[in-house]
């Protein structure tokens, strides 16, 4: 279920690890003798140059020479591969450093998974965000650090709790329900001033993130407040994935967790996270790659490739519409275009959901927007695919079945003379003619000690149709008409609403958003009230966008206690539709009305969703529900639901503009609802940014425009 909530309160729920997200597969890197057959290289190809890295398993780096001579390793991580693995790699433009994705030093930082930077011998490594790595804190000299432990939830109570600074998490155990004051020694003093984050996590998957942070100082101990454990502050895949070098090498682009796209300097400091790519946070994607030849990045997100400036999120375009999801991508080295890897057909996979029957190679060329299939397998993998330096060849991860090991194959840009290198492989990256040769000696790299991972069920994925390239101008919209009627109450009362006999939800004249009144639901002991109104939605249109103003305030202290809910039903058969979610009382920012605490919320139908509303009769239905004590009132005003035509072209991650009142300072987040409307590609860093760029100003008077978009995606 969503949970409609408030500016502080956003909770994120997402399917799986992030490797398994773009990896898709249960393919991994294998020995030669398992390969499937293919004919193998029998000479040098021609202008074939540069090194190509790959990985091994999750725990290794291998090069090899396009030929397949001289492949060894390079670096190695230690220990449970479940939780110390690599993730992905990529050279630098000149060749010289290969950033790589790595977890294995999870316990001793703020992220669950780091980018690192080795040399092309493996040597020289540097933890690029949050560094420095855990072996080099011990030149730090180090105090201590206090925190009080809030545990809001009911099912769980061993936990790890971090400072940025110590060596490894210390595991804390605390009593469901529970507040305790926790002592953490050892801390590198990283610096006068420099603030040092607290997170808690248990695993990879589940990561609490608090606005609680304080400058250690050598030989003294500090306190760093309070820190609340809850549903509301958790995260999931809370990490830095998949690098892509800017072309000047001056930085590295991320993937920060499943929501954001992210670059860190290649000279970066202690604790540097990185920063968004964009204003405030406000695209969102899960997989980026920077141009060689421009300022510009490719990011996929929502089954759509797109194309955007960094910093402009006006520039971006969609390009291509995948069938099932990203399995890999790679630019042309001339920046004319890219090669991408996606499924398609249907089959059953192990764990009783679907996969595709296929993997196949494309490439997309921007002059003509032309899609261009180059493998055509039809039972058969092909994914992971990157382009030589002189863009005559592509290096790929091929399996024969959807479980078989991946081995790695050649083949020319337009498919022809596939040849295999002869070991096995995935997430090759085929670095530049200049690439230092490596020595024969692999680093290893020495891991912190990890917590227990937990298993977690392989999502389903679910196809949307065959990969589709999206046209680059885009059209004119259709104007939104708004479907409701009396949404702003200005009648003064609740004409156009349906109010079930017994429902005590009244119209005020008190406190409105827009206008002279507002709905008021609550303010009283054991409320159950609602009101709804049928919407005849139009079947024409490729989206509608349902929005409303809310006003919460209460004395609530006990979760579960007071709700205020939303949901779409049917109008004709009362099946509920879309849960929308509650807003919990105990979440309110105000005890009384504040005029200032109004906040907006807003759902985008889409795809499939949309298809599921359109040329239907609806209800839209707000219900409020409180108990015998502690009082909770919400007020709602200006209830639009709006439907209209938009153009393919115009990119899901794009904000939606909203007025806003100007004593207020805005921030917008787009989140994503799964077909279970579980929230699936949330923002897993929303309130350490909010705290991070708006600091103490953000108080009773900051708010969030939320905009929730529903739609199907497939492969999460």
């Amino acid at each position: 279920m969503l949970y409609l909530r408030s500016p502080y309160h956003i909770a994120q729920r997402l399917l799986g690890l992030i490797i398994s997200l773009l990896l898709g597969l249960t393919l991994v890197g294998s020995p030669s003798s398992a390969l499937a057959s293919a004919p193998r290289l029998e000479s040098d190809l021609p202008n074939a140059a540069g090194v190509i890295a790959y990985m091994n398993g999750r725990q290794e780096i291998r090069v090899i020479n396009p030929d397949g001579s001289n492949d060894h390793a390079i670096l190695n991580i230690s220990g449970d591969e479940v939780v110390n693995h690599i993730n992905s790699l990529a050279w630098s433009p000149d060749g010289a450093q290969l950033a790589f994705s790595s977890s294995h030093e999870q316990t001793c930082s703020p992220y669950r998974a780091d980018i690192y930077t080795a040399d092309a011998s493996g040597g020289n490594l540097r933890r690029l965000t949050h560094g420095p790595k855990c072996a080099d804190l011990s030149a730090y000299a180090t105090g201590s650090v206090t925190v009080q432990v809030a545990n809001q939830l009911f099912d769980q109570s061993i936990y790890f709790i971090y400072v940025e600074g110590m060596a490894e998490a210390q595991e804390l155990v605390i009593s469901p329900g529970a507040v305790v004051n926790v002592t953490l020694n050892n801390v590198a003093d990283l610096g006068d001033g420099i603030m040092q984050r607290v997170v808690i996590f248990q695993t990879e998957q589940n990561n609490w993130i608090w606005p609680a942070q304080v400058d250690v100082v050598a030989g003294s101990t500090v306190d760093a407040g309070e820190f609340k454990i809850s549903n509301s502050n958790k995260y999931l895949s809370y990490g830095a994935f998949f690098p892509s070098w800017r072309n000047d090498g001056a930085g590295v682009a991320f993937a920060l967790g499943e929501a954001d796209l992210y670059a860190v300097s290649a000279s970066a400091g202690a604790l540097d996270g990185g920063a968004s790519l964009f204003p405030n946070d406000s695209v969102f994607g899960n997989f980026v790659a920077y141009s060689p030849v421009a300022n510009e990045i490719l990011f996929f997100h929502g089954g759509t490739v797109y194309k955007a400036t960094p910093g402009d999120a006006n520039s971006i375009t969609a390009l291509v519409e995948l069938d099932w999801t990203l399995y890999g991508l790679d630019w042309l080295p001339d920046g004319s275009g890219f090669v991408l890897s996606d499924g398609s057909g249907f089959a059953d996979d192990e764990n009783g959901g679907l996969r595709p029957e296929t993997m196949n190679i494309w490439k997309y060329t921007f002059a003509g927007s032309s899609l261009q299939q180059i493998t055509s397998y039809t039972t058969e993998f092909a994914f992971h695919p990157s382009v030589s330096p002189d863009g005559q060849y592509v290096v790929f991860s091929y399996g024969a079945t959807y479980t078989s090991p991946a081995e790695l194959r050649i083949m020319r840009i337009d498919g022809t003379e596939v040849q295999s290198l002869g070991v096995g492989g995935i997430r090759p990256d085929w670095g530049p003619a200049n690439t230092v040769a490596p020595t024969a000696t692999p680093t290893t790299v020495p891991t912190s000690t990890p917590p227990p991972a937990t298993n977690t069920p392989a999502p389903t994925d679910t196809p949307t149709g065959q990969p589709t390239v999206q046209p680059t101008n885009t059209p004119t919209p259709l104007p939104a008409e708004n479907l409701v009627q009396n949404g702003g109450f200005e009648t003064g009362d609740l004409s156009s609403w349906i109010v079930p006999e017994n429902s005590t939800v009244i119209v005020t004249g008190d406190g409105a958003y827009g206008g002279q009144y507002a709905a008021y639901f609550g303010g009283i002991d054991n409320a159950n009230e609602e009101f709804y109104q049928q919407v005849n939605v139009p079947n024409t249109g490729e989206q509608g966008a349902l929005t409303f103003w809310v006003n919460q305030f209460s004395e609530e202290s006990a979760e579960g206690a007071d709700f205020f809910c939303a949901s779409i039903y049917d109008a004709n058969t009362v099946e509920q539709i879309f849960d929308l979610g509650c807003l919990d009382g105990v979440e309110a920012i105000n005890d009384s009305y504040d005029a200032e605490a109004w906040w907006l919320a807003q759902y985008e139908f889409q795809g499939a969703d949309w298809n599921a509303l359109k040329g239907k009769a609806i209800l839209l239905a707000f219900q409020m529900y409180t108990d015998g004590s502690l009082l909770t009132t919400v007020l709602i005003d200006n209830i639009s639901f709006q439907t209209g035509s938009t153009a393919v072209a115009t990119p899901t991650p794009t904000p939606i503009s909203t007025a806003q009142p100007s004593a207020q300072r805005t921030w917008t987040a787009i989140l994503y609802i799964d077909g279970d409307n579980d929230l699936c590609n949330a923002y897993p860093r929303l309130l350490t940014r909010m705290e991070q760029e708006l600091g103490d100003k953000i108080g009773p008077n900051g708010f969030l425009n939320i905009t929730v978009l529903i739609d199907h995606h497939p492969g999460y």
